[in-house]
């Protein structure tokens, strides 16, 4: 969404406390920012997964399916096919159909996604929150744990969303107040 940074949070894995980054986008662009410690709570577009097998394949192996699928055929032809399902990515050894590893509505989260959110949060003294409206169940549950352990819930929107549950509620644009809150905190350690 437009409320994101236009660049992707580092949080680096090898701080003194451990700092998790739970993100609802699917791109990978925290990891490969250098962030370590990334949850991904709806899952990955980096991967596919054959739904007959499980064996999971790069994304990649469906972009090299997608350019020989093109190769010689005009834009609405491929539409075609497309919309006919005559193009589907297939699993280069089973043949099964490849799905994304990301949660479509109404599925469940990725193994462990959750659950892993829920420690993270509920071992930490603070939680942010970036850029999101915080109603999509039930990942919009997490950062609220932090109150169970009397922790500091901070919200950073552009609209209000989150304001009534934050602790601290930032309102503006994360590439602008991010850095700022940043440079606060550095200031106030030892």
């Amino acid at each position: 969404p437009s409320s994101f940074p236009p660049f992707p949070l580092r949080v680096p894995a090898s701080s003194a406390t451990p700092a998790f980054l739970g993100v609802r986008n699917i791109d990978s662009l925290h990891q490969r920012a250098g962030s370590g410690n990334v949850i991904e709570i709806h899952g990955t577009m980096a991967t596919a997964t054959c739904m007959e097998s499980s064996k999971q394949v790069p994304q990649s192996e469906i972009l090299r399916q997608w350019v020989a699928a093109r190769e010689g055929k005009p834009d609405e032809t491929l539409r075609a096919d497309i919309a006919n399902d005559m193009w589907v990515p297939r699993h280069p050894e089973t043949g099964g159909v490849l799905k994304p590893d990301v949660t479509m509505f109404g599925e469940g989260l990725p193994a462990g996604a959750l659950s892993a959110s829920w420690r993270a949060v509920l071992g930490s003294p603070v939680c942010l929150v970036v850029g999101t409206g915080l109603n999509v169940m039930p990942a919009n549950m997490v950062p609220g744990l932090v109150k169970w352990r009397w922790g500091t819930l901070i919200v950073l929107n552009r609209d209000r969303s989150g304001a009534s549950t934050a602790d601290i509620f930032l309102q503006g644009k994360a590439g602008e107040i991010l850095p700022q809150l940043v440079e606060a905190v550095r200031q106030k350690l030892p």
